[in-house]
């Protein structure tokens, strides 16, 4: 009973991982958990809140520990004439020692914490930004690292159709060689031909293989995760608004709204840095203990401050804030030419998307033309009006023609997957 159930233990440890049908709007899913580039900028979003609290913290009093120890070359002694002679009492220990410990709050700072809290909270907006253009990036790349597994599995079904078909032709010509209808050498051509179609067959294997590695990475899995994909069933539109699609894409980028944010932050930084040249107005309370004189009994004291502090380095403020400005103008510049380059994007992918439909519908004309010159090629060669050479050529020309119209079916695809990254999202 034992070895059976050890052997039941071990025949299960050898089955290989279980091979699970993926979708492509689970690999979409999958991608934005699970990818590396995803979570990395999930935590720049997360610094960016905490960065927030911190700014907030300056609104709040502050508590202070301060405490010293003083040696000095003598005590101090403050003398003085009286009219019965000259006295003295001293003011200061040779050594001694005195702590402060209270709570500051800040009244006015010259806007410097609330700008400084308007920043954080932009830089929050910004790095979101950042997170949904890396999103649409990441979705773009799965939808494409999909599509190329589906493209090549298309190539391995008419690759082994054409191995097949090669490999039923070369058992016609062995039939006809030995009635003695053709010559030996037209045996050895077809061979040479099968050989190459099992050769392209194993190359596309591979690069499936490859294909679904990539995928698989993008998704956050180990490089040699074992799944399926299934195929598309995609609606073509021909007819696309390319005015929508600029309207769509000035208003639905993420790096567009980033811009924004950026130029806020910058503004409000600006209000910040003007703070410089402004008045600070604090209060300031708490206890001061202090052995400086060790016949005063009292040693410590409660107290409360009002304090006011202006500091100005020369110009450097004005300065600083001059820079600032110039910086801001910049952005704005960024923003102008970003937004040039996503509409030439867009107007790009627009026009490779009418180039795929063009070439599909000459694809799909291809693949009939090319279907029948085999069928007539192929009974001429029956009836001995075409020789072995015209069958292998018009084969060969099918099997490209049908790989070309899968080509272009599933390039047309990724043209409309391309519009969708360039204008941030779905364009119906």
């Amino acid at each position: 009973m034992k070895q059976k159930i050890l052997i039941l233990i071990i025949s299960f440890l050898l089955i290989p991982e279980l091979i699970f049908s993926l979708t492509l709007d689970e690999a979409i899913k999958i991608a934005l958990k699970n990818n590396f580039e995803i979570q990395y900028q999930k935590h720049i979003v997360n610094s960016s809140k905490i960065k927030l609290k911190s700014a907030e913290a300056l609104k709040k009093p502050s508590f202070s520990v301060e405490s010293s120890f003083t040696q000095l070359d003598d005590s101090k002694k403050v003398k003085f004439d009286t009219p019965i002679g000259s006295q003295s009492f001293k003011i200061s220990e040779k050594n001694y020692f005195d702590i402060t410990t209270g709570i500051k709050w800040n009244v006015y700072t010259g806007g410097l914490i609330s700008e400084n809290i308007n920043v954080a909270k932009l830089d929050i907006e910004s790095n979101k930004q950042s997170l949904l253009e890396k999103k649409l990036d990441i979705i773009y790349k799965t939808k494409i690292a999909y599509l190329n597994i589906l493209i090549l599995k298309s190539y391995e079904k008419i690759a082994l159709k054409h191995f097949e078909s090669l490999n039923s032709h070369l058992n016609d010509v062995k039939n006809f060689y030995n009635q003695g209808l053709v010559p030996y050498v037209d045996i050895l051509q077809t061979e040479v031909k099968l050989k190459e179609s099992e050769q392209l067959l194993t190359k596309i294997r591979n690069n499936i293989k490859v294909a679904k590695t990539n995928l698989a990475i993008l998704l956050g899995y180990p490089p040699d995760k074992q799944f399926s994909v299934n195929n598309i069933n995609f609606d073509i539109k021909k007819q696309i608004d390319l005015h929508k699609l600029y309207n769509l894409a000035s208003k639905n980028r993420p790096i567009l709204k980033k811009i924004d944010a950026e130029i806020g932050k910058l503004s409000h930084l600006i209000e910040a840095t003007k703070s410089g040249y402004k008045p600070k107005l604090y209060l300031f309370g708490g206890y001061k203990w202090s052995d400086i004189d060790d016949e005063v009994n009292d040693k410590g004291n409660l107290f409360i401050q009002a304090g006011l502090k202006f500091n100005l380095d020369w110009d450097k403020t004005f300065q600083d804030v001059n820079s600032l400005k110039e910086k801001l103008i910049s952005l704005k510049f960024t923003k102008k030419d970003l937004n040039s380059k996503i509409l030439l994007q867009v107007k790009k992918s627009y026009e490779e998307y009418l180039t795929a439909i063009k070439n599909l519908d000459v694809s799909l004309s291809a693949v009939k033309t090319a279907e029948e010159y085999f069928r007539i090629i192929k009974l001429k060669y029956k009836e001995g009006l075409s020789d072995n050479t015209d069958v292998l050529d018009a084969e060969a020309m099918l099997t490209k023609a049908k790989m070309e119209e899968k080509s272009n079916y599933y390039n047309v695809i990724a043209r409309i997957f391309a519009i969708e990254r360039a204008v941030g999202g779905k364009y119906e």
